[in-house]
């Protein structure tokens, strides 16, 4: 895959893509499902406890989201080099632009060490890649380790976050969402900040880096509405993957 991809690898990709974020984000539904577990304080996998109204379609659109999450990652790793996006600031710390900042007296090894700090910077698509495979493998686990039971709809469910006397599967099922909201944030900071995928994809991923970092408290504090947040962030993020494949995978394998 190194040298290029065919038209049709490329649409398949992009397809694909934008289905695993409908599927992701396929919250809405709660409303018309099972409107009693859709509560200001409610988590969206409540969505998919066992029992609760329409749950194996939550379970199961996490599950493909987080398996086309992953493949997409596996097919554009071997050729994460030859993409042309690059950190926004690398422009002013290579080439001309390294020695129009730097004084005329300047010697030659402040120059060199400028210019290995750019080699040494990971590249942005890396970071975007592993974000990105660290959600579709813990999404994937999320839809297997649902939560036991739904704080929103049943009045005898434990609602203590992280407590270790809760069932083992809500304990897996809330490290599996840490990791999630792990990969959310370096898949949209590496995609904040590079240049080359395009100014709306950019504001997208903004957008959502801030609501999941808002979200990592609102996940933990009781008095917090978490579904106001959780439920924007994850739609933000939805919205920002598939346009991401839009405007990177066709100029993906590029020299």
């Amino acid at each position: 895959m190194a040298s290029g991809f065919t038209k049709m690898m490329r649409i398949i990709l992009i397809g694909g893509l934008m289905l695993a974020g409908i599927l992701y984000s396929l919250w809405p539904l709660g409303f018309w499902v099972n409107p009693e577990a859709i509560a200001p304080s409610a988590f969206i996998s409540e969505l998919a406890v066992s029992g609760q109204p329409g749950f194996q379609i939550f379970r199961l659109a996490d599950r493909v989201a987080g398996i086309i999450f992953t493949l997409a990652v596996v097919i554009l790793w071997p050729s994460r080099k030859t993409n042309r996006a690059a950190w926004q600031w690398q422009q002013e710390i290579t080439g001309n632009a390294v020695k129009n900042a730097l004084p005329a007296s300047a010697d030659t090894g402040r120059s060199s060490s400028l210019l290995r700090l750019r080699t040494r910077l990971p590249k942005p698509q890396t970071l975007l890649l592993l974000g990105l495979l660290l959600i579709g493998l813990a999404t994937v686990m999320d839809s297997f380790f649902t939560l036991s039971c739904s704080p929103t709809t049943q009045e005898s469910c434990v609602n203590e976050t992280l407590s270790w006397g809760r069932p083992l599967t809500d304990i897996l099922h809330e490290v599996a969402s840490t990791l999630v909201q792990v990969g959310m944030i370096t898949a949209t900071a590496a995609a904040t900040f590079t240049r080359g995928w395009g100014r709306t994809q950019r504001v997208l991923a903004g957008v959502t880096l801030v609501l999941s970092v808002l979200l990592m408290p609102a996940s933990v504090v009781d008095a917090i509405p978490v579904f106001y947040f959780q439920a924007p962030t994850i739609t933000c993020f939805s919205l920002w993957v598939g346009w991401w494949a839009w405007s990177a995978i066709p100029d993906w394998s590029q020299k």
